[in-house]
């Protein structure tokens, strides 16, 4: 009986753990697309899928949205081209392995006539960077570990 009962806890453990998990990761999600420049991003974002599906509707994006999102204000911050920014999402990404990508791309998600206006609002008068630096990478490299869920690797 107190193996049983013992076996019960671990599972309940496990369980409150990963609920845990989950919660924190939603938050982290929450809080990097409410500051100011990704939130820029994520409302036009959002605003054109309701237009597209009649308004007044809800959605629950994929964890990828967000990170084009975040991704797209590292890029102005690091006032890097649209074009070094869509090369750096795309070295940093690993789609296969993302949970229900959906094939989300960065420029789906980040208008470049937006990222543009940003860019010249944010660095008035200055060249933007044609690639992006080694900050940036890493910059974009945590916040795609931290901010999109993927599959765990099958055992061998």
């Amino acid at each position: 009986m107190k193996k049983t009962a013992a076996k019960g806890d671990q599972k309940r453990l496990v369980l409150v753990e990963a609920i845990a998990k989950a919660t924190a990761h939603e938050l982290y999600i929450h809080r990097a697309v409410g500051r100011p420049l990704p939130r820029i991003f994520f409302r036009e974002y959002e605003q054109r899928m309701e237009a597209s599906h009649g308004g007044n509707v809800a959605f629950r994006f994929l964890d990828v949205v967000y990170f084009c999102a975040c991704a797209a204000a590292s890029g102005v911050v690091g006032n890097l081209t649209y074009a070094a920014l869509v090369r750096a999402v795309r070295a940093v990404r690993r789609p296969q392995r993302e949970l229900g990508n959906g094939d989300a791309q960065l420029e789906i998600v980040v208008s470049r006539l937006t990222y543009n206006r940003v860019l010249a609002q944010r660095h008035p008068g200055k060249k933007a960077a044609s690639e992006a630096s080694s900050k940036v990478e890493k910059e974009l490299e945590t916040q795609y570990e931290l901010i999109v869920t993927k599959r765990t690797p099958p055992a061998k």
